[in-house]
């Protein structure tokens, strides 16, 4: 029989930013493994007519994965790779011209566990859509997928779009709003984290228009406090040019694995487009059980 001290049922934490490798300890029996994937970067709007400039798409966010295994699973030693953050595509400054797509997300990898990175945010285009916010995401565990990707585009934002989701992934980015020389045109929000009852946890990043704020707000990192384990939220889009500013900056993830949102629309001959947004990077959480 296994007697019980200050060794058995003790445990040892580590967290992981950056790269490296994992050297297990002797004594641990099971580990518990997290990992966040780094978000995609937002797409930076079109710069071309007026109602036919829209934004930049919000990327998605990194994906997110829980393990328990066996130590007895894993070599004395397993590298590791934490996804660094991905860069929002460049605004346009050239007249008739498509945004530039965001970058893709980075992939977070322990030993033969990987979380993949979000799709990058969709290059601004002449297509007349709304601005889409970041799907929201439950806490609860569930069959999980990955967070919407918003889309942008020249009229307001609209309802936020529901994904279903585990309880510990990041959000998808805002897409931007549209440029427009007639009307104001708001970016989409990043998406929130909620809980089973629909109530917000940590908000994703408001959107941005020209008549108040222009650059979209970055998204929220993971709380630290009441238990809740999630990634960060998606940033919120830029808004459309309007009066000859240029298209609003998307909003920057939040960490880890939040994603990055899009760049509003510039008009030809008045303004540039807004660049999308940078995706967070991700992160690894390591429990050793002794």
């Amino acid at each position: 029989m296994v007697l019980r001290n200050s060794i058995n049922g003790s445990t040892k934490v580590s967290t992981f930013t950056s790269s490296g490798t994992w050297t297990k300890d002797s004594r641990t029996q099971w580990v518990e493994v997290f990992l966040w994937g780094g978000g995609a970067g937002g797409g930076s709007g079109r710069k071309g007519s007026s109602t036919v400039s829209s934004g930049g798409g919000g990327g998605g966010s990194g994906g997110a994965g829980y393990y328990t295994i066996p130590a007895s699973f894993f070599g004395d030693t397993e590298s590791y790779s934490v996804g660094a953050s991905a860069n929002g595509g460049v605004a346009q400054t050239t007249d008739n011209t498509n945004g530039n797509a965001g970058t893709s997300g980075n992939n977070t990898t322990f030993g033969n566990l990987i979380s993949a990175g979000g799709n990058p945010g969709n290059a601004g285009t002449t297509t007349n859509t709304s601005a889409s916010s970041g799907g929201n995401l439950y806490t609860e565990f569930a069959p999980s997928i990955a967070a919407s990707t918003g889309t942008g585009g020249t009229i307001a934002s609209s309802t936020s779009v529901q994904a279903v989701v585990g309880n510990i992934l990041p959000t998808g980015g805002g897409g931007g709003g549209g440029g427009d020389t007639g009307t104001a045109r708001s970016g989409g929000s990043g998406g929130n984290i909620t809980n089973a009852n629909s109530i917000v946890k940590i908000t994703g990043g408001s959107g941005g228009i020209e008549t108040g704020t222009l650059n979209g707000g970055n998204g929220n990192s993971a709380l630290t406090t009441g238990g809740l384990v999630s990634g960060g939220t998606g940033g919120g889009g830029g808004g459309g040019a309007k009066a000859g500013a240029t298209g609003g900056t998307g909003g920057n993830g939040g960490f880890p694995g939040g994603a990055g949102s899009g760049g509003g629309g510039g008009i030809s001959s008045q303004a540039n487009s807004g660049a999308g947004g940078t995706g967070a990077a991700g992160k690894i959480i390591i429990i050793e059980h002794f």
